[in-house]
């Protein structure tokens, strides 16, 4: 209603316009948003001046698949050409949030023709049960189903078409349960999967009650879709004896998918092989969310002795697997009138779905990342996993920095607004320093925060660009702009300290060229081409003659999921050992080694990194004591926004990122990396809102009703800088990862629609604090503009027909 009354009014000002009867304030309306050029810029860092030409390392190396993916001659899951006898497995869903099983009926499924069998969990020679830290998800449900969506069985069938059309045919007769989908009603139930997770430092109630104001509140921020390009998919294959089995999956934790598929058909480890040439993308949702397709094809090959394919469309994928988890803040904390913050109490909730899965490691990076670059002598952080019946929440990108960091930085904009000070302002004096020991009792170093900061400030002009916003609101009634400044930190390491290992093996050949394996999975993320850099300068030798094939648990084992932003560090020192140690000969002994059956062509190595350090990470949250990562990746971002308040519309104008890289291995790669971490962050922070029934029926189906940012919505200015000078000792030719701490940065796109919003309330004489959560849509947007067409409605008691989950 308010749009159509705002819609209604846009018309009337063109027309007024047209006849220029009205004052120009009003006019402003009817133009098109952030009209002017568009253009981008990237600041790369200088190669060495005495680095050799045929060093490829620190050089901006295209992707190497780069034209195999974008000309769709790349090979993916579902590309595998067909057997003549492979077999299409499709699932039988529950219709149900939350119900137990009365009845399974598929007799009229397995008349159709073409129809060849049907499984279910009575089928599992195994385990029916898996589960990264504890044995919870079903691969079958068995007795009753805890959420939509969730796997009861599967047809298997000579075609896909005919699966699918038999698996709808199949009778499911339920008994319904009482389901509990949100946040508040979890709370409400004390509904939780384990105790909070508690971290003290310092004394916060001592903090409080020195504190000259103290201000509490919540916020919440929503979750998110992966919506990779390419969904689940697995292609299963027996072999003909000793009980092995091969699988071809698109997952990105190999040696968690190939532990858990021995569980569920009983196999021994040694008799499996999993493997990948290539992801699709993955974000987090390709480490656990596979057994969910590859559990029960895995069952299906087993019984059928056949091939077997699965590959979800994207209504089954979006509707079967995790999302990034929604996240409840409640906050309290105390400061100086000077804007010094002393003291932080959060109790974070996130919505964990109906099994645990990764919702205990997600609240563990939410509560080491809850204070950004900030130094806050006393804090109290609790989190809590509230258990509900929708899919389980797992990783994604970013892994639970994103809601913990937006969190913290819509305080610190509150802090300011209380104490009158700048927004960058009360951020800077708050930032950590070289030596500081933080809220984990890590003393941290090489702290580049301030660095990004002034370069970011220097190069976005953001004083001068401030003072131009407040000059465009002055003039515009019926839009606005906004401008916010935020800087980011994000922890670099793997918790616990035996997921930081990676294997490698180096297979020399007589004709001088090179085969690199290793554990680390391509998701498009360019990990394979910086590999292949890191392989050429420590064998000398051109980047052409090497080359990293795909990723099997055959030749790299046991190793570590590929995710936390440090992929490229393990792998890449998982070879290191092999040259270093001077294992691997010179080139040109390869050939007379041969000849004299010298067998030092092949190494295979598998190191734990911190087998080589003094300093151990053995972190534990009931002593907070321990080194809790390896090193820390800063940033920092200026976001300037223009917002129509009559529709609730915004186009980011510009964006000026500085990111600290390290060293960069690759800069290409890199700032694709920053830029499309960016946006995928911008999405969360605007427009990506899962929504359902009150009866937990998922209403995103796809790109229809689930939106995502797309080529409009790339900032029409997006300038990225690599920060100079900033080596880092800790991680291979001294880079650092940076698949994760881009996404964060996003977080200033929200505050900057928000300072807009700001602008508009007060033209309408409101106060400065409101509650805005995330994501900010269209229709929030709108709402938040309060106005003389809101307050014609009652907004409060309108219903929403779609049930939000947070």
């Amino acid at each position: 209603m308010a749009l159509a009354y705002s819609l209604f009014y846009k018309f009337y000002l063109g027309v007024a316009a047209h006849l220029q009867t009205e004052p120009v304030m009003d006019i402003s309306a009817t133009n098109p948003l952030c009209e002017g050029p568009c253009g981008s810029s990237r600041v790369f860092q200088a190669v060495d001046p005495s680095q050799i030409e045929a060093d490829p390392v620190g050089r901006s190396v295209p992707h190497l698949s780069s034209q195999q993916i974008s000309t769709g001659q790349a090979m993916f899951i579902d590309d595998w050409p067909r057997a003549e006898d492979e077999l299409f497995l499709a699932f039988v869903r529950s219709k149900r949030a939350h119900a137990k099983i009365l009845s399974v009926d598929n007799s009229e499924a397995l008349t159709i023709p073409g129809v060849v069998e049907y499984i279910d969990h009575r089928d599992v020679q195994g385990s029916n049960l898996w589960g990264m830290y504890s044995p919870n998800h079903e691969v079958f449900a068995s007795e009753k189903v805890t959420s939509y969506g969730q796997v009861i069985g599967g047809v298997l069938a000579e075609s896909r078409d005919i699966a699918r059309r038999a698996a709808q045919k199949v009778k499911v007769e339920y008994e319904d349960l009482k389901p509990i989908l949100t946040i508040k009603q979890a709370i409400e139930a004390k509904s939780f999967h384990f105790d909070p997770l508690e971290l003290h430092y310092g004394d916060v109630e001592a903090g409080l009650q020195a504190s000259d104001h103290v201000t509490e509140g919540e916020l919440s921020i929503g979750g998110q879709e992966h919506f990779y390009l390419e969904t689940q998919s697995v292609l299963v294959t027996p072999k003909l004896e000793n009980d092995e089995i091969e699988l071809l999956a698109s997952s990105q934790d190999l040696t968690f998918l190939h532990g858990e598929i021995s569980k569920i058909i009983g196999v021994s480890k040694n008799r499996i092989v999993c493997r990948t040439k290539r992801n699709g993308g993955g974000f987090g949702g390709k480490q656990t969310c596979p057994l969910l397709v590859c559990g029960p094809a895995a069952v299906a090959a087993k019984k059928t002795g056949k091939k077997v394919r699965c590959v979800f469309n994207r209504e089954e994928d979006i509707t079967i697997t995790g999302k990034r988890h929604q996240m409840l803040a409640k906050y309290k904390v105390g400061f100086m009138s000077s804007g010094k913050i002393l003291a932080l109490k959060l109790d974070l909730y996130a919505n964990g779905g109906y099994s645990p899965d990764e919702t205990d490691s997600v609240l563990t990076c939410s509560i080491l990342n809850a204070v950004n670059v900030y130094k806050i002598p006393n804090v109290h952080l609790r989190g809590h996993g509230c258990f509900t019946n929708i899919p389980a929440r797992g990783g994604l990108r970013g892994y639970g920095a994103p809601q913990a960091i937006f969190i913290i930085e819509n305080i610190m904009t509150e802090l300011a607004i209380h104490t009158g000070l700048e927004q960058e302002q009360i951020r800077e004096m708050n930032f950590q320093q070289e030596g500081d020991v933080n809220h984990w009792n890590q003393t941290l170093e090489n702290v580049n925060i301030q660095k990004c900061w002034d370069t970011c400030v220097e190069q976005s002009q953001f004083q001068s660009r401030k003072m131009s916003v407040e000059d465009f609101n002055r003039k515009n009634r019926w839009k606005k702009r906004g401008t916010a400044m935020i800087p980011v930190s994000f922890a670099i390491g793997s918790f616990p300290r035996f997921l930081a290992q990676a294997g490698a093996l180096v297979s020399i050949y007589v004709d001088g060229s090179v085969l690199v394996s290793h554990g680390g999975v391509e998701l498009g993320q360019g990990l394979h081409t910086k590999m292949t850099q890191v392989a050429a300068r420590a064998l000398s030798m051109p980047i052409e003659k090497i080359l990293i094939s795909e990723t099997s648990t055959d030749i790299s084992t046991n190793t570590t999921a590929l995710a936390a932003g440090a992929t490229t560090v393990y792998c890449s020192e998982g070879l290191s050992p092999l040259f270093k140690d001077k294992l691997l000969p010179p080139m040109y002994v390869i050939v007379p080694s041969h000849r004299l059956r010298v067998p030092i062509w092949t190494v295979s190595v598998c190191l734990l990194q911190d087998f080589t350090r003094e300093e151990m990470m053995i972190m534990t949250f009931q002593k907070n004591s321990g080194k809790g990562m390896d090193y820390f990746s800063y940033g920092a971002i200026c976001a300037e926004v223009e917002i129509d308040n009559l529709t609730g519309e915004h186009q980011v104008l510009q964006v000026d990122i500085v990111m600290d890289v390290g060293r960069s291995l690759n800069p290409y790669i890199d700032i694709g990396q920053i830029e499309g971490g960016f946006v995928q962050g911008y999405g969360l922070m605007t427009m990506e809102q899962l929504k359902m029934t009150t009866e937990g029926q998922p209403l995103n189906f796809g790109p229809s009703t689930y939106r995502i940012p797309t080529v409009r919505n790339i900032p029409h200015k997006f300038n990225v800088t690599l920060l100079k000078d900033c080596p880092n000792e800790k991680a291979i030719y001294s880079s650092k990862g940076i698949g994760e701490p881009p996404l964060l940065l996003s977080v200033a796109v929200f505050l900057a629609i928000k300072s807009a919003i700001r602008a508009v309330r007060r033209d309408a004489g409101l106060g400065d604090h409101f509650r805005l959560d995330c994501p900010a849509t269209v229709e929030s947007i709108r709402l938040a503009c309060q106005d003389r067409f809101t307050k014609l409605l009652d907004v409060d008691d309108q219903p929403d027909p779609a049930f939000h989950v947070c």
